[in-house]
């Protein structure tokens, strides 16, 4: 269980940071984050060409909508 870095107090749904997670084996999953905790995941469809610009601009207007956080992860490959 990997815990992102909680953004500091005042940080709203429109700031996002950068977050790495090590996943067992050493892989590393890079994301992207929105708001705070409580968050929303996000994950792309899997496959060649897939990315965290799948989502274009729906997790800043998940975060904003609902008032928590948005973690995206793009998945290895």
């Amino acid at each position: 269980v990997v815990t992102p870095p909680r953004p500091a107090a005042g940080v709203g749904a429109s700031t996002v940071a950068a977050v790495e997670v090590v996943l067992p084996g050493g892989a590393t999953m890079r994301g992207l984050r929105w708001g705070a905790d409580p968050a929303v995941l996000l994950l792309h469809a899997p496959g060649p060409g897939r990315d965290l610009d799948d989502w274009r601009g729906l997790p800043a207007l998940l975060a904003a909508g609902i008032g928590a956080g948005v973690l995206a992860l793009d998945l290895p490959g």
